[in-house]
């Protein structure tokens, strides 16, 4: 018979060992420690740290440096207000791909890339006129009716604007076709997409553009061609009428249309996407970058010297590379027809995708104006995209590049951060597979040891 005592102490040692039986199967299954979460939630919050900044905030990062430029004579800190002069962005050959080329990933990616730089540029500076020098789709001149909507709608989400924002774009080749390809149906389909003709003359704050389609100036009679012919005159009257160049029955009410209202006495702007006659890019400024002792040309102080810069501009290899007259510029006598016409101060333009300026003489060395290339705006086509910013006003102007975030620094931040980011989240578990293959290796070789295989065989 076992005594009372002795009972109660048996069944207490009983209890206490069942309860820690379950207590321990019940805890087997238990969260990982707290520091092991903390360490796995702050993987997250660095990587989703890199991509934001990668993907969003890098726009901000890198054109915060961008500012307006002060006309002549005016202060760079305290530049011109908003009614004394218009400020314009100006960007090229955007290329919203579509569903023939490029794969899937890459046109998602492009299209984030430009609305975020294109957004961003929005907010930052607030331009009052926004151009684009045409190639708006990449696969216009292949597309039906049915693809061309669905390349415009995707165009006016990327790139909306604001309120009190004027949008204006010129066609490119690759919104209609070449001229050989060029067809009436293209035409009046962006036209109307756009409301814009062959031929267009905008005022805006004092500041007269004249938006050229290049396409149209083959030359040859085309029923395009006949139609910008006939625009352009109308343009060309209205602006000397304005001059006073012209009176009489010319500048009536009937003849100028509109409602025979004149445009400022300003000398315009001409707007294109074919660059005028050049025989090679070797005629663009090639001051190399401001580290290089780069300075602004006498007479062209209000024009940032990093339009001139190297890394936006065409290689060397390409400098010498003959330019096709209407495939890869306007024809001699197109560009002396619209520079005797419109008579420019300043003409912008695309089609190249790379960055130009130059100054030239037309029309038989009676016009001379500044030209700037515009590069493309798209990261597939170039590591460094830029556009430009204006300010103008009806008898001055200043221009500075803007540039976005290069293709390469993303992809190098990527490249090093997420591996950089792994490495410090599997660092103790390296540390402890280090330390547990150095314990097995002394082991191992402690037991191999001569003085260790006599005492095993002494035992």
């Amino acid at each position: 018979t076992v005594p009372d005592s002795c009972a109660a102490v048996a069944a207490d040692a009983v209890s206490s060992t069942s309860t820690t039986s379950s207590t321990s199967t019940i805890a087997s299954p238990s969260r990982p420690p707290r520091r092991c979460r903390r360490r796995f939630l702050t993987l997250l919050a660095l990587l989703g740290g890199l991509v934001a900044f990668c993907e969003y905030l890098i726009y901000y990062a890198v054109l915060l440096a961008c500012t307006w430029p002060a006309l002549p004579g005016e202060s760079p800190l305290a530049p011109t207000s908003r009614s004394d002069g218009v400020r314009v962005m100006l960007l090229a050959d955007t290329h919203l791909l579509g569903w023939r080329q490029g794969h899937w990933f890459d046109k998602l990616r492009r299209e984030w890339q430009m609305e975020r730089a294109f957004q961003t540029s929005l907010f930052l500076h607030r331009p009052q006129v926004v151009i684009i020098l045409g190639d708006l789709f990449d696969e216009g001149k292949w597309a039906d009716d049915f693809e061309f909507r669905h390349h415009l709608a995707r165009f006016r989400r990327i790139f909306r604007v604001p309120d009190g924002t004027r949008l204006l774009v010129v066609a490119g080749n690759h919104d209609i076709g070449f001229h050989y390809d060029v067809t009436q149906h293209k035409v009046d389909r962006f036209e109307a997409a756009f409301h814009l003709p062959a031929v267009q003359l905008v005022s805006i704050g004092g500041v007269n553009f004249v938006l050229a389609n290049s396409v149209a100036f083959e030359g040859d009679g085309c029923f395009l061609c006949r139609r910008a012919r006939v625009e352009l005159a109308a343009v060309a009257n209205r602006l000397r009428c304005a001059f006073g160049i012209r009176l009489g029955d010319a500048c009536s009410e009937e003849a100028l249309g509109g409602g025979g209202q004149l445009p400022p006495a300003t000398a315009p702007i001409l707007l294109t996407h074919y660059p005028l006659a050049r025989l090679d890019e070797s005629a663009c400024d090639t001051v190399a970058s401001p580290a290089e002792g780069a300075a602004a040309a006498p007479g062209d102080s209000r024009d940032n010297v990093e339009i001139i810069d190297g890394e936006d501009s065409a290689p060397a290899a390409a400098r010498q590379t003959r330019l096709r007259p209407r495939w890869d510029c306007l024809s001699a006598e197109a560009s002396d027809t619209l520079a005797e016409a419109v008579r420019p101060r300043l003409a912008f333009v695309g089609h190249t995708h790379w960055s130009c300026r130059r100054r030239l003489s037309l029309a038989g060395g009676s016009r001379n104006l500044t030209e700037y290339t515009l590069p493309s705006f798209s990261w597939r086509n170039i590591n460094s995209p830029s556009f430009l910013l204006l300010t103008v006003s009806g008898g001055a102007h200043s221009v500075a590049k803007c540039r976005m975030p290069r293709e390469s620094t993303v992809i190098g931040l990527y490249t090093y951060g997420v591996p950089a980011v792994l490495l410090w989240f599997l660092w103790p578990c390296l540390l402890s597979l280090a330390a547990s293959v150095c314990w097995h290796c002394a082991s191992f070789f402690t037991a191999q040891a001569p003085w260790r295989q006599a005492d095993d065989k002494h035992l």
